[in-house]
């Protein structure tokens, strides 16, 4: 809400932005684009953002343009007014004239005096801003609730004194202190002024609660944010170098005069590198051959490391130890020892009988034989 001289607006949502023929000026970001799903899913499984186009600049508007099409348009709310004369409450096309931009009202024959919004409006906890239900609130204790023909007016006995301020109805004589509007017995209808129209209204039973509409309390705005550098602008002597044909046969080059021989013998360097100076061109060159370099340190390996499918390869060979016996242990399951020319008679004559060194051969842990 935004309080002016004479009028208080509400700033119209997305859909009273207008671009007109140019068009709107994108600002995307794919990281707040991220950050902000969650939240909207939240509220609603069936709220998202489009793939493009879903940040934009606020359009520019002509103060100077009697009609504008292109700007950000405000609606009016709330629609409720009190004029300074008579203390009169009424909407403005229930008796308001609007003389050069400014609500007039007609207190007495000859009389006039201004109007300007009232300043209590009414609010829910999901963010729905309704204008105060002032009939309904005019005649809250009334039996019979609410007459026929209201007429509203608001008087105010003291100045910052809620409970000294009264809604009274002229044609039944009721009034109501607005003390008794801190607990507000009526639901919210899901308001949303700033889409503009009750279309844009949805269902919605939180309790209302009275909001000054200039206080500092009335409205705190959910800020996200996030830091977008623009991509720095391409070097057009880099790109003809990455060329590659041209960079096939310059990128060894590192003097000014091997560079001009180059561009006198090779057309499609000519062509490409003779509209810019040899400073220009080497300084690319370097830059390239640098960025070459980094990219081949980080794919080398490491020094000393074998590659995996080699270490895979080689079969771990047998452990200091690991072909001993152990003495003492009766009814023990049978352990493996490598066959080797090591080993006792019996594993000698085994050998002999074709076994191959390093197989392994079963031998029954407490046996006499053992490695030799």
């Amino acid at each position: 809400m935004v309080d002016l001289v004479d009028r208080a607006i509400v700033v119209g949502g997305l859909e009273h932005w207008g671009f007109g023929k140019k068009g709107y000026v994108a600002l995307d970001d794919a990281r707040l684009r991220r950050s902000l799903i969650p939240r909207l899913k939240a509220l609603d499984p069936d709220l998202d953002l489009a793939k493009e186009g879903y940040f934009r600049m606020p359009p520019e508007g002509d103060v100077k343009d009697a009609f504008p099409g292109v700007g950000v348009r405000a609606l009016e709310f709330p629609r409720w007014f009190v004029c300074h004369g008579c203390r009169r409450l009424l909407r403005a096309a229930e008796g308001l004239e609007n003389v050069k931009g400014r609500y007039r009202h007609t207190c007495a024959k000859n009389k006039m005096a201004s109007a300007v919004p009232v300043r209590f409006v009414a609010a829910c906890k999901r963010g729905h801003l309704v204008d105060f239900p002032w009939v309904a609130f005019a005649h809250q204790d009334r039996e019979g609730g609410t007459c026929d023909r209201a007429e509203l007016y608001l008087e105010e006995k003291s100045l910052g004194d809620v409970a000294r301020i009264f809604v009274r109805c002229s044609n039944c004589s009721h009034q109501t202190s607005m003390s008794k509007a801190a607990v507000l017995p009526y639901r919210c209808n899901g308001d949303r002024p700033w889409l503009g129209g009750r279309a844009a209204n949805e269902p919605c039973t939180e309790q209302l609660k009275l909001l000054v509409r200039t206080a500092s309390d009335a409205y705190f705005a959910q800020v996200v944010s996030a830091l977008r550098l623009p991509d720095p602008d391409p070097d057009i002597v880099r790109l003809r170098v990455r060329d590659k044909d041209v960079w096939k046969t310059v990128q060894n080059v590192t003097s000014e005069g091997e560079l001009a021989m180059l561009t006198k013998l090779v057309p499609h360097v000519s062509s490409a590198l003779g509209s810019f100076t040899g400073g220009q061109v080497l300084a690319a060159i370097a830059a390239e051959r640098d960025v070459g370099n980094a990219g081949r340190r980080t794919a080398a390996p490491e020094r000393g490391v074998r590659p995996a499918r080699e270490r895979a390869a080689r079969p771990p060979g047998p452990r200091a130890g690991a072909g001993r016996a152990v003495r003492g242990l009766q009814g023990a399951e049978p352990s493996y020892r490598p066959a080797s020319g090591r080993a006792g008679p019996r594993g000698r004559a085994r050998a002999a009988r074709g076994t191959r060194a390093g197989e392994l051969q079963p031998v029954r842990l407490g046996e006499r034989e053992h490695a030799g």
